[in-house]
């Protein structure tokens, strides 16, 4: 997957959105996309949402998530601490 653009080149329009993530997602994250109606997800909010929880919980459970951002950040990218 290609990076993340640079904030002055982020997408302008929805179709122009729609089309880097076209172009940037993988065969595979957009078959999963495209599924989510499929697995109870009406609206993108309600697959974003489970994430977003689990982040919160983790952040509030572990005081120490600046070190393990930081070892997630420094690990490669095939691997994760």
């Amino acid at each position: 997957m290609e990076p993340m653009p640079k904030k002055k080149n982020f997408p302008k329009t929805l179709p122009a959105a729609v089309a880097y993530c076209l172009k940037t997602l993988n065969v595979g994250t957009l078959k999963e996309i495209a599924l989510l109606e499929a697995m109870g997800a009406w609206h993108p909010d309600d697959a974003s949402a489970p994430i977003l929880e689990a982040l919160v919980a983790y952040l509030r459970k572990h005081k120490d998530w600046k070190l393990r951002r930081r070892l997630l950040r420094a690990a490669k990218p095939d691997s994760a601490p």
